[in-house]
């Protein structure tokens, strides 16, 4: 792109900046006002063109032309080949464009790839990290509910045994009060009907 950039400059300018090469000089002007008599000149001579400067040469019938490097060439279709070239060279510089926006648009999909697949990677480790503690606090609250469940049932044994001794000494007490208090030991058998009542 480059290249052709600096050609299509060298062909837009060549008019000023082509200097012709001395073997092609055939006689050099002393005068600055004057110019070199050169090959272009005897051959722009033959053909009928007259030279009126800035290398602009025109035939008997108006049509300018143009002097290269290459020859003589139709100023109108000298025009036309500069802007081939230049769209040429927009061609040129779009294609490089998208070109590089491509290569750009490739290398973000292959990095947001390798992020996704990171991303996964990442929440596979922290998913098999968390599963052990999952498992764990998931047994510890089948535990509890366990606890909670013979806690509740120790509860209610607990509250039937304290109501059967409540019942056992109310009644130890209404016997206690008819044995004769001169006995100086409890005699046991008195009360054997209901121990044997509340045993359970």
């Amino acid at each position: 792109m480059t290249d052709n950039k600096l050609e299509i400059d060298s062909r837009t300018n060549e008019r000023i900046e082509y200097r012709i090469p001395n073997g092609l000089i055939i006689k050099k002007s002393e005068d600055p006002t004057t110019r070199d008599l050169t090959v272009y000149d005897l051959i722009a001579h033959y053909v009928g063109l007259r030279y009126i400067g800035q290398d602009i040469y025109v035939n008997e019938a108006g049509d300018k032309y143009i002097r290269t490097k290459y020859g003589f060439e139709s100023a109108i279709r000298y025009n036309q080949n500069i802007r081939i070239s230049e769209s040429d060279r927009l061609i040129d510089e779009l294609q490089y464009k998208l070109k590089i926006a491509n290569e750009k648009s490739d290398k973000y999909s292959e990095i947001i790839k390798v992020l996704e697949a990171k991303s996964k990677e990442q929440k596979e480790k922290l998913k098999k990290l968390t599963l052990p503690f999952q498992d764990d606090n998931e047994s510890l609250r089948q535990e509890i509910k366990s606890l909670k469940r013979e806690l509740t049932e120790f509860k209610q044994v607990n509250e039937s045994v304290i109501g059967k001794l409540n019942k056992l000494v109310k009644q130890a007490n209404e016997r206690t009060s008819t044995v004769d208090e001169d006995k100086s030991e409890l005699d046991w058998s008195a009360y054997k009907d209901l121990l044997d009542d509340n045993d359970e």
